[in-house]
């Protein structure tokens, strides 16, 4: 479905394996050590903003390059999927806590 080789790398598994061992701890690491709100959001934003204008170039490009900007859009939007990911953890670990101090 999404095979895209480069070389003997798929990049299909290359791109989930490296947002989990690297884009999520950083995530993770922003949440919980990080004060300001703008730092903590700043890897989402990012990524929606660049995927947001993949995206406009994947509409508006026509062609091979097209399909270019179309899998860097995915790719983008699989990642603010991680940092979404990241946020949720950090949600719950507030709301246990907050659970077990009312207790």
């Amino acid at each position: 479905m999404f095979d895209i080789w480069w070389g003997d790398i798929n990049l299909a598994v290359l791109v989930p394996v490296l947002s989990s061992f690297i884009l999520l701890p950083v995530q993770l690491l922003l949440c919980f050590k990080v004060e300001s709100l703008f730092f903590r959001l700043f890897p989402i934003g990012f990524l929606g903003v660049s995927g947001g204008w993949f995206f406009f170039l994947y509409l508006n490009v026509t062609g091979w390059d097209g399909l270019g900007y179309g899998v860097f859009a995915i790719g983008a939007a699989f990642l603010m999927f991680v940092c979404a990911l990241g946020w949720g953890i950090w949600g719950l670990y507030l709301w246990r806590r907050k659970r077990h101090e009312k207790i």
